[in-house]
């Protein structure tokens, strides 16, 4: 790979071509085989965790990373902020922000969480409310988006 990229660095048309068939050449047979490994090794793997009761801390333990990916999410695609200003000193979004970064999406995420999940509300019923509620909190200037 090394010569690859020092053919390619010197202007080569060799050396992507050498890169990408040695990246090929490797990984692919690696690739098959574990997953041929994997295939055949996963159902008695699954089969002694279902016998050993395992499965229930393996769904617990993948709850709880889907739960963080979640937040991640929330705090990476979301933009909500607040344009609050008291005075010129006191802006709320610089002081929110201080506590924590993105913690307005934080919040919606969980307040809508919580509400999904006690089963009262439908799903369709809160999507709608965020789309009414954040039109009229963006109209009266307290959310921006």
């Amino acid at each position: 790979m090394s010569i690859g990229i020092s053919l390619a660095q010197q202007g080569s048309i060799v050396g992507p071509i050498l890169a990408a068939l040695i990246s090929i050449g490797t990984s692919a047979p690696f690739t098959w085989f574990m997953g041929k490994l994997g295939y055949t090794k996963g159902q008695d793997f699954v089969r002694q965790m279902a016998e050993a009761d395992l499965m229930e801390k393996v769904m617990f333990g993948c709850s709880i990373a889907g739960l963080f990916v979640i937040g991640g999410m929330s705090a990476s695609l979301a933009n909500l902020t607040t344009p609050l200003k008291f005075g010129e000193a006191f802006v709320l979004q610089n002081v929110l922000d201080g506590i924590m970064p993105k913690m307005i999406p934080l919040a919606v995420t969980w307040i809508m969480y919580f509400i999904i999940k006690s089963g009262k509300v439908k799903p369709m019923v809160v999507i709608l409310s965020c789309f009414v509620i954040g039109i009229v909190l963006n109209y009266f200037g307290i959310l921006a988006c």
